[in-house]
């Protein structure tokens, strides 16, 4: 079964999800923009720590002057961090990039920036060791679990001709039938038949193709064996049974 979701809800998500950072304070946070735009950013994600630098990203929401729906991005940023008794607490930060769809945003991501790169260090943002080792193992074991996905993209089959896609789970597998006296395809949701004179015949859309073997290529057959017109007739039968 496949499950779709937008690029924004994966990302959006998997920020807001993740155990990150807990840091210090209710999130998302506000900053205003010089344009009157409200941004809000969610919880960090950290992505690595090295002496003082934090590198992460977190989820941001956008919502233009005049306007009332957010839009929603990813803010890629990096940190620097000063040790306290508590833990370590952000000092400065450089928004490295930020994602947003739209163009009329995207234009205004370095108005973005500059609000949320001067509002982040008077939000008191501050992790303890814990925190920010459970946060960097996560993030590992996401990168390590996304290493193990195949994007390979699917074949992309074009016809410039009405077509039919038929689906074979596998390697064709025969079976005789005994209610017919031939061999079908059991494991596609198409009537395919290898009939007695050694060709493939696919039923579907009230006609007949015939091909050299289950994978095809199928022609279209406008006279069939007298065997398969009797077939013919009990799928049509039977189709009628099944939807009255």
């Amino acid at each position: 079964m496949k499950i779709v979701f937008t690029l924004t809800q994966i990302i959006l998500s998997g920020l807001l999800l993740s155990v990150s950072a807990q840091q210090t304070g209710s999130w998302p946070k506000a900053a205003t923009a010089t344009d009157g735009s409200i941004i809000k950013m969610y919880e960090w994600q950290t992505e690595s720590f090295s002496g003082n630098t934090l590198q992460a990203r977190a989820a941001i929401s956008v919502i233009e002057a005049g306007k009332s729906d957010p839009t929603f991005g990813v803010a890629w940023l990096s940190a620097t961090l000063e040790s306290t008794n508590q833990g370590k607490v952000v000092r400065s930060v450089q928004i490295k990039s930020i994602k947003l769809p739209g163009e009329s945003l995207q234009e205004k991501t370095s108005t973005i920036q500059v609000a949320l790169e001067k509002e982040i260090p008077f939000w008191n943002v501050q992790f303890t060791n814990e925190q920010l080792n459970s946060s960097l193992k996560l993030n590992e074991q996401q990168n390590n679990l996304s290493r193990t996905l195949d994007n390979t993209p699917p074949e992309i089959i074009y016809s410039r001709q009405p077509a039919i896609l038929v689906s074979i789970d596998g390697k064709p597998t025969l079976q005789q039938s005994t209610e017919w006296g031939v061999e079908t395809v059991i494991n596609s949701p198409f009537t395919i038949i290898k009939n007695r004179d050694g060709n493939f015949y696919l039923y579907g859309g009230k006609h007949w193709y015939k091909a050299p073997s289950a994978m095809g290529p199928y022609n279209y057959s406008e006279q069939v064996p007298q065997n398969l017109t009797a077939i013919e007739s009990a799928i049509n039968e039977s189709y009628k049974k099944n939807n009255t």
